[in-house]
């Protein structure tokens, strides 16, 4: 499944006291004003890091998984039957890995992030880091792919027209 925080840096408290100049568009008659910030804001060098402390103190914490030791943005928790689930967080994207059998589990946990945070459920992934997924059940195998990037970069260079070829085998 795929799940998508939509303001994300929004949520995040921010550590300390922040100043901003007014923004532009409200300067008129402002010259010189200056606001303390009581959110994290879109553009702040430290937005990110705030978000990242919340979001995975909440996973920890309220949902119970655990930060893998090889990377920190993968969480996992043994689900009721012993089977493993798994969440991985990429800024405001989660993906998550999961049973069927543990689906019912796996939906009380998305219903905790979509209360807390007004997460929106994406549904089945089909996209991930600009990646296409493609599952076949049937043959049990996932297939990864770049089109998209590959469209675009020959759109950009002028080769959009270009004629496809095999790759010679060595």
């Amino acid at each position: 499944d795929q799940l998508d925080v939509p303001t994300a840096f929004l949520n995040a408290e921010l550590k300390g006291d922040v100043y901003r100049e007014v923004p532009e568009g409200y300067r008129k008659g402002t010259a010189g004003i200056i606001c303390k910030l009581n959110k994290s804001l879109y553009g702040l060098r430290q937005a990110p890091r705030n978000w990242y402390l919340l979001i995975r103190s909440f996973i920890i914490q309220s949902l119970g998984f655990k930060p893998t030791v090889s990377d920190p943005c993968l969480f996992t928790k043994r689900s009721r039957t012993g089977r493993l689930i798994m969440l991985f967080l990429f800024v405001d994207d989660m993906q998550s890995s999961y049973n069927r059998e543990d689906r019912a589990e796996w939906n009380e946990y998305k219903a905790l992030l979509v209360e807390r945070f007004k997460t929106k459920d994406m549904g089945k992934s089909t996209w991930i880091l600009g990646m296409r997924i493609q599952r076949d059940r049937v043959a049990r195998t996932i297939t990864l792919d770049q089109e998209l990037y590959v469209t675009k970069a020959l759109e950009k260079y002028g080769l959009s027209e270009c004629k496809v070829a095999p790759t010679p085998k060595v």
